[in-house]
């Protein structure tokens, strides 16, 4: 809506009536304008005066001091506007422009005074404004418009290029405008008015042309549309087509019977083996309820129902409901009918129980061959910081697959941190393959790695047999007791390292490998290295994660835990109910130097609980581990100062008693009997030994 006061020109002059020629001449030169407006003393127009009114004046000889009133045109034969003037439109701007015979029109408010003029000047620019609004406006969505455009002339050169077409052909507008159609686009003809597909890099494009709506014809305007995506979509609808082509032909073929349903229980697909059951047609089962058909289904549930007997056209089957969820809800299921005849049911649960026992024996032995037993977790320590420190760079050594070399006394438990690696590693689904280095003959210690071909050698077994590297392809090998392999074999465990390859006895080509090495021994490999008996290059090669497992005599705080594990362990397998050592026993441990380490450990609290016979083991069940250790401690005490050194053990020895003395009457609630028998002395004993160290009892 375009207003007249946006276009008016509100520079105006007015003269009264009874001013001279004179004064409307200065008016006019001063101005600059083509007409004055007449007004009368309240400024209410009643009339125009133009330059031609005052030269027709003048040639009528009239003086320059004579009033103007009779030279100027009236009011009511001078055509003007009201202020508030509207144009909906160009096209009524054009039309008052075309049919406009004087240049100037005055424009007069609601009082009827001059406010201002149109002349033929203003309207034409406003009219080309507003031409170029509307301009902007269509260049804007051509811009922004999903679709191609191009705007042809009649010599066939495109004029508009827009934004889409610019991507869809891969042309920038500021090249091709001025250019010939055929140049950009030879495909296209503008001449059909039927779709033209057209082919850009990737993109399918259909092209229609419609003629410019202008009498004679004077160009085209060409749509282009990216069907890229309606020919992927007619693609993926080809596909699903073809896929449920498949999907009724696999089910078609399956044995099990099979019913589809929609989510208001209603069928929409069965199989023939369904068909075959109900002794019905798919047309006849095709929109029926799934109740009228088998007579316990109810309604459609969120949840997989188990298998239960229904009745199928009088004869009995396993059936199963499986739901079929879409997002969000539910939105139909899947009837199987598992087994039509019954009376098969029991030869294939015979069967099925065949199949079972085979799998559960093939199970164990697999994991007899490359099972692991041990965690991280399995490791009992007790804030023990050596201990702590070599747990947690085993952590870290699980996260990588570099080598790690474990160094510890026998009975340190470094088969057990073997284990735990591999567990806690990415390879802990792959296999696990112990090596017992120490007791593998050196003469069949290459074949057993390594493996042989057939007939390699007298005895071989004629299909040949895998080596222990290539049994451990992808998991983990552990080389226990390395210190103890032949320097010839250490050559080549130390190629299988550096190429990743094995070569196997007899053989001619080489396997790849892909292993993890954990090695570990009990020796120190820097002093075997220094006697020629271990390569250097093979202690570097394997020595990239250093693992220092401690003894257990400098792990006292751990005796403990370790203990209340072995006696929970070992009350469980022997079906005993020992509560636990008594304190002096405990004592002793901690004082007691544990050549054989936790191995040594374990086995005496396995054999104190097999031979135990009251509810706490005492000194007398490690008597053998226990005197062996006070006699040891005796002996050496005894070649410095053998007289102090006893007297010092036997001040100790009758203090233990004292506080075992007294540790049994606590126990026993002050019952000297119940005490002398935990204890395990008799009740005369007991009581000299209650008198011997003054033992008040309440």
């Amino acid at each position: 809506m375009l207003q007249l006061k946006e276009i008016m020109n509100t520079s105006i002059a007015t003269i009264s009536s009874l001013q001279t020629i004179g004064e409307a001449i200065k008016l006019f030169r001063n101005n600059k304008l083509n007409a004055i407006f007449v007004v009368d003393d309240d400024g209410i127009l009643i009339g125009m005066l133009t330059l031609s009114n005052l030269f027709d004046a003048l040639l009528r000889g009239q003086n320059l001091e004579d009033p103007i009133k009779g030279c100027y045109i009236p009011r009511n034969k001078v055509v003007f506007l009201p202020q508030d003037k509207q144009y909906s439109n160009l096209s009524q701007i054009r039309d008052w422009l075309m049919n406009s015979k004087v240049k100037e029109t005055p424009v007069i408010n609601n009082d009827g005074r001059p406010v201002g003029v149109v002349t033929q000047a203003d309207v034409i620019k406003a009219f080309l404004k507003e031409m170029q609004k509307l301009y902007d406006q269509i260049y804007s969505i051509l811009k922004v418009v999903p679709t191609g455009i191009l705007a042809v002339n009649d010599e066939n050169l495109i004029t508009v290029c827009n934004q889409f077409s610019e991507n869809l052909l891969g042309i920038q507008s500021t090249e091709v405008v001025g250019q010939d159609l055929g140049m950009i686009i030879p495909e296209i003809n503008l001449d059909s008015n039927k779709p033209q597909k057209i082919r850009r890099n990737a993109s399918s494009i259909l092209a229609t042309s419609s003629p410019v709506s202008l009498k004679p014809i004077c160009g085209h305007i060409v749509v282009l549309y990216d069907a890229t995506e309606i020919e992927r979509m007619a693609q993926e609808i080809e596909s699903v087509k073809r896929l449920q082509s498949t999907l009724e032909t696999v089910l078609n073929t399956a044995y099990e019977g099979l019913l589809v349903i929609n989510n208001d229980g209603k069928i929409i697909l069965a199989n023939r083996s369904f068909e075959q059951l109900s002794k019905k047609s798919s047309q006849d089962l095709i929109g029926q309820r799934a109740c009228t058909i088998i007579k316990q289904f109810d309604s459609i549930s969120k949840n997989q129902k188990d298998y239960k007997i229904e009745e199928i056209n009088g004869q009995s089957a396993v059936v199963s409901y499986i739901p079929l969820k879409g997002a969000p809800e539910v939105s139909g299921g899947v009837l199987r009918v598992i087994y039509r005849h019954l009376d098969q049911l029991q030869d294939v649960m015979r069967e099925f129980e065949k199949l079972k026992h085979s799998l559960s024996y093939y199970k164990d032995e697999l994991f007899k061959l490359n099972g692991t037993r041990y965690t991280l977790d399995s490791i009992i320590t007790k804030r023990n910081s050596e201990m702590t420190k070599v747990k947690r760079i085993a952590s870290k050594a699980a996260e990588c697959l570099s080598n790690v070399l474990i160094i510890g006394e026998s009975g340190t438990g470094k088969e057990l941190f073997a284990h735990a690696i591999h567990n806690a590693s990415s390879r802990c689904k792959e296999p696990f393959i112990k090596v017992n280095c120490a007791a593998i003959p050196a003469e069949l210690a290459e074949s057993e790695l390594f493996g042989y071909a057939p007939g390699a050698f007298t005895g071989a077994a004629r299909q040949g047999k895998p080596g222990k590297f290539e049994l451990a392809n992808g998991g983990t090998i552990f080389l226990d007791e390395i210190g103890d392999m032949p320097l010839q074999l250490q050559s080549k465990l130390l190629r299988v390292i550096q190429d990743r390859e094995i070569e196997i006895v007899g053989g001619t080509n080489t396997i790849p490998v892909d292993i993890r090495i954990i090695a570990a021994t009990n020796k120190d490999l820097r002093l075997l290295v220094y006697q020629k008996l271990f390569r250097q290059d093979l202690f570097y090669r394997i020595n990239v994660i250093y693992l220092p497992i401690p003894p257990l005599r400098k792990r006292k705080e751990d005796i403990e835990p370790l203990v209340n594990s072995f006696l929970s362990k070992y009350n469980s397998i022997l079906n005993k109910n020992f509560k636990g050592i008594t304190p002096d026993v405990l004592e002793a441990f901690k004082r007691y130097s544990w050549p054989g380490n936790i191995r040594e450990l374990q086995n005496a609290i396995e054999r104190a609980i097999s031979l135990g016979a009251n509810s706490w083991l005492t000194w007398a069940d490690f008597s053998d581990v226990l005197e062996q250790e006070q006699n040891n401690t005796e002996s050496t005490l005894a070649k410095d100062n053998n007289n102090m050194e006893k007297t010092i053990l036997k001040e100790s020895l009758q203090q233990q008693e004292s506080e075992l003395i007294r540790w049994a009457l606590t126990e026993c609630a002050g019952n000297r009997a119940k005490a002398a028998k935990l204890l395990g002395i008799s009740r005369s004993s007991f009581y000299e030994k209650i008198k011997k160290h003054a033992i008040e009892l309440d």
